[in-house]
């Protein structure tokens, strides 16, 4: 789970934990970078759109670059007329619009995850 803001990564670390969820945290790209170089077992990326350096969907590409089968959850404040016109975000990518509801959030991951298989 990758976004600048601390609450909002601490809330949904919160909410996933208890649904059975092993949570890795970080504030930036590269902290996400590093986890994702790590040994550890990362399913999805969930990742906002913004971040300062490098960005959501530069980190998602890595990610896939690192990971070829992670699933991919972009989290984003922006509209989607920006998110249509950059057509950036990664193919069967899931896209949730802050601010979003923990039950879509949980969508959002198990159709990430499912996609994979």
């Amino acid at each position: 789970m990758v976004d600048d803001e601390e609450p909002i990564r601490e809330v949904i670390a919160e909410f996933l934990m208890p649904q059975g969820f092993q949570v890795l945290l970080a504030k930036e790209s590269s902290e996400a970078f590093q986890l994702l170089q790590s040994d550890a077992a990362i399913d999805v990326l969930i990742t906002d759109v913004s971040l300062p350096g490098l960005d959501g969907v530069a980190l998602s590409e890595v990610a896939r670059d690192l990971r070829p089968s992670i699933g991919v959850v972009y989290i984003t404040g922006k509209t989607e007329g920006f998110l249509s016109r950059s057509n950036v975000l990664m193919p069967n990518a899931v896209i949730l619009r802050k601010p979003f509801f923990f039950p879509e959030l949980l969508k959002a991951l198990n159709e990430s995850i499912a996609s994979k298989k």
